[in-house]
């Protein structure tokens, strides 16, 4: 079901010419009555923490293939300034690139980036529960000068705004989408993150998001080149002259057919 707040957008645009609490109203008659859950909200400081999650959006077709999608997401945990991606990978190249592409969208680097368990983070923990982060994201978090901040197992809710993000994405810009491909897909995703997500009045801080990011106090790139994220891998060609790199076949000269 859309929410009041999509759904408003899209009546207007073809020419309904009343109020949004109408709107609202009527959809709130639609939904099934949900039990409150009592909870403690944490806040923190402006510029301390971001919170980093993946989610999972069904298969796109990209470059001829059927191919899981799923969405980046990374919320400033004071200004709830939201930075949303869509790829058809979780490796660690596509989510070190969020990364990267979120700092320069928002304009700097918090001191501390908030993880679920996620295997591009967190390698496992020892008997007394203490992590061992990736060796790789170590050194791309020393580059920008941030900490890594793990939940703890089970505990979900530890990073309630970023859950809270991904069921906005989901409420909002998802659903009834049209996308020809990943490109317009992310194109649309950017456009609604500018002009709707960081530009709402946020429901809980009261204010709009894009408003108060100026106040986070980001540590600033300042000119920073991007980490490189690139991939260095290596195959053998076959006699053929082809070599296969991620479920294709890539032809190369004559010269180098059955070397590496």
């Amino acid at each position: 079901m859309l929410n009041a707040q999509k759904l408003f957008r899209e009546v207007c645009a073809q020419g309904y010419p009343g109020q949004k609490t109408l709107v609202r109203a009527f959809v709130q008659r639609l939904r099934p009555a949900r039990a409150p859950a009592a909870t403690v909200r944490f806040e923190t400081a402006p510029g301390e923490q971001a919170q980093v999650d993946w989610a999972h959006f069904g298969t796109l077709e990209h470059r001829g293939r059927v191919r899981k999608l799923y969405a980046f997401l990374y919320t400033l945990s004071w200004s709830r300034a939201l930075y949303l991606e869509f790829t058809v990978s979780t490796q660690r190249a596509a989510f070190l690139r969020g990364h990267v592409r979120a700092f320069r969208a928002l304009g700097g680097v918090p001191r501390r980036v908030l993880y679920d368990n996620l295997k591009t983070a967190v390698v496992d923990r020892d008997a007394a529960g203490a992590v061992r982060w990736s060796p790789a994201l170590l050194d791309f978090a020393d580059y920008y000068g941030f900490a890594p901040q793990a939940c703890r197992p089970y505990r979900a809710q530890t990073k309630g705004k970023v859950e809270r993000s991904v069921a906005y994405v989901r409420g909002d810009f998802w659903a009834g989408l049209r996308a020809a491909d990943l490109g317009d897909l992310n194109r649309q995703a950017r456009a609604w993150t500018e002009t709707v997500a960081n530009r709402r009045v946020h429901g809980t801080t009261g204010e709009v998001p894009a408003e108060r990011l100026p106040h986070e106090g980001l540590q600033p790139l300042a000119g920073k080149p991007d980490y490189d994220t690139a991939l260095v891998g290596y195959r053998r060609s076959s006699r053929d002259c082809l070599v296969s790199y991620a479920g294709n076949y890539y032809s190369v000269p004559a010269a180098h057919a059955g070397t590496e």
